[in-house]
């Protein structure tokens, strides 16, 4: 573990140098995010130069958790003993997420799991580490309930992002699985409070379509506010295709299906009065449902929260439409 304990002393020294302040207030990294790959490569250039980066990245995404944890843990009672509790708590949370995020960065058809680093691999400059690096320190553990619905516990965590954090719950009486998503960033919450509420609800009163993962529950009272969709554990449409090898024609067969059956969910929530429009809709947003006997079926994820992503990047409010006069859909 010698490896990765210097390689978790690394981030951890560059994200109290560059991202303190994000860590205190519970925010993502943003533009700091750079700036800590930066850091991390200046740390490990000072060391021996016989190890390259991967090697600890590599020993990382097959590590066992508990060793990660008890490692993080002592990196961070080493650098951060001055700091609150909390900023403890949550540089060793990143920490943690390190075989996680490397994993995401990892999966390719060859090695969906993520649990190899190809020897060409570049990882010589901040921006191709950057993706290695968690986006935000999370909010939750496992073990946790969900604020606002405490009959539901947090099981295992399915997604750390910019804005969101994703976490797949149990519930402690009935046994059933969730999707729950946390928005953690101050304008996403923002946005989600003032301008997107109205747009759940009427996703929500549109009923249950075959191709939408289902909005259970709208939790924006809580701290986080937080959404609870059905859990669809079946992979996501951009990983399915990457690894499969059809003929032309079978591939052309099955994409023309599969974009049909896309089109007209897409076209359920433009037909509403007014329409709703999904603004972030691209293949990581589309799991699978795996039925048996072996079909497939492509379920959008996020309808109606589109918008805040989208009102993150652009700036822009979105989300909702306006129909043309004489346009019926």
């Amino acid at each position: 573990m010698g490896g990765i304990r210097r390689y978790l002393r690394a981030v951890g020294k560059a994200v109290l140098a560059n991202g303190l302040e994000e860590l205190s207030k519970g925010i993502p990294f943003g533009p700091v995010l750079y700036k800590v790959g930066v850091a991390v490569l200046h740390e490990w250039r000072q060391g021996p130069a016989a190890e390259p980066i991967r090697e600890p990245i590599a020993a990382l995404v097959v590590a066992a958790p508990e060793e990660v944890h008890r490692e993080a843990r002592e990196v961070v009672l080493e650098l951060a003993a001055d700091q609150p509790a909390e900023v403890q708590d949550r540089l060793a949370g990143v920490l943690e997420l390190l075989p996680y995020q490397a994993r995401r960065t990892l999966a390719r058809p060859d090695d969906r799991t993520g649990r190899t680093i190809p020897a060409d691999w570049p990882l010589d400059r901040p921006e191709q580490l950057v993706p290695f690096l968690p986006p935000a320190a999370p909010l939750f553990a496992a073990g946790q309930t969900v604020p606002g619905r405490s009959e539901w516990v947090l099981e295992g965590r399915a997604g750390v992002g910019g804005f969101a954090e994703v976490w797949k719950a149990r519930h402690a009486g009935m046994g059933d699985a969730a999707a729950v998503k946390f928005f953690t960033d101050p304008a996403a919450r923002e946005r989600l409070l003032r301008h997107e509420a109205a747009v759940l609800r009427q996703v929500r009163a549109s009923g249950r379509h075959p191709n939408v993962v289902e909005l259970r529950d709208v939790v924006l009272t809580a701290d986080p506010p937080c959404l609870m969709f059905e859990y669809v554990d079946g992979g996501d449409l951009a990983k399915y295709v990457a690894g499969q090898t059809w003929e032309a024609a079978e591939r052309a067969a099955w994409a023309t299906e599969v974009v049909r059956e896309l089109a007209a969910a897409v076209g359920h929530f433009h037909r509403l009065d007014p329409c709703v429009v999904h603004r972030d809709l691209k293949p990581q947003n589309v799991p699978l449902d795996r039925l048996p006997g072996g079909r497939v079926v492509p379920r959008i994820a996020d309808f109606g929260i589109g918008g805040v992503v989208a009102a993150r990047r652009t700036g822009r409010l979105a989300g909702r439409c306006t129909r043309r006069p004489g346009r019926t859909g």
